[in-house]
């Protein structure tokens, strides 16, 4: 299984320290400020996305040519032991009109009746390379501006990656999150593992937004 394998992957990634690190003193808005001297780098687990995205007929975000004016946000959840995985997509047009889609993905060869459980649950199966790739069944009418400005709101531009942390903390068993984002100036992408189990305040953030992401997703 896919699942598994990331999560191995990511036991064999060298950790610098364990256990979270003492909450520093911040704002709120310095919570989703990036550190000035941090080099952008992309996640680690960001090349996980790239299957499921060509499945679901997205482009390569990093590559988009983008209006001035206008963005895109993908929000990936999942990555651990869980089988199926969230990814919501949130696009405004430079007029500042949000578009919105959920979609969850899930590897074709996991246990046949699951698969065939999430396939009753879910709405325009694509399947390729291993996969399917399907819009989530929302059961309200979602207000994808509302959801957009809440994220902007907690900051989801400009939450640094979690490497900029002062240690690092990684449960494999968990869920995660890579966040990627676009606009006409350009890209970035970061990623958080379990950030309601770290204190910092950006983790904090992160956790938020993950909480608004799964909402989505359960109808709330």
């Amino acid at each position: 299984m896919r699942a598994a394998w990331i999560a191995l992957a990511l036991l064999a990634m060298p950790l610098s320290a364990c256990g979270p690190a003492p909450s520093p003193s911040a704002s709120p808005s310095d919570a989703a400020a990036p550190d000035s001297g941090t080099v952008a780098k992309q996640p680690f687990l960001l090349r996980f996305t790239r299957e499921p995205a060509t499945v679901a007929g997205l482009s390569r975000l990093e590559d988009a040519e983008l209006a001035p004016g206008a963005t895109e946000i993908r929000v990936w959840i999942g990555f651990g032991l869980r089988i199926d995985q969230q990814v919501l997509i949130l696009s405004t047009s430079p007029g500042g009109h949000v578009k919105g889609s959920a979609l969850i993905h899930f590897d074709d060869d996991d246990d046949d009746e699951y698969v065939a459980a999430l396939l009753r649950q879910c709405d325009a199966p694509r399947r390729d390379m291993g996969m399917v790739v399907c819009d989530a069944p929302l059961s309200t009418p979602t207000d994808w501006g509302a959801i957009h400005a809440r994220l902007r709101q907690l900051g989801i531009e400009t939450l640094p990656d979690e490497s900029a942390m002062p240690t690092e903390s990684l449960v494999t068993d968990g869920t995660s999150m890579v966040v990627e984002v676009a606009n006409a100036e350009g890209y970035r992408a970061y990623a958080w593992s379990n950030p309601d189990q770290r204190s910092e305040p950006q983790a904090q953030v992160a956790a938020e937004i993950m909480q608004v992401v799964e909402n989505v997703f359960e109808g709330r």
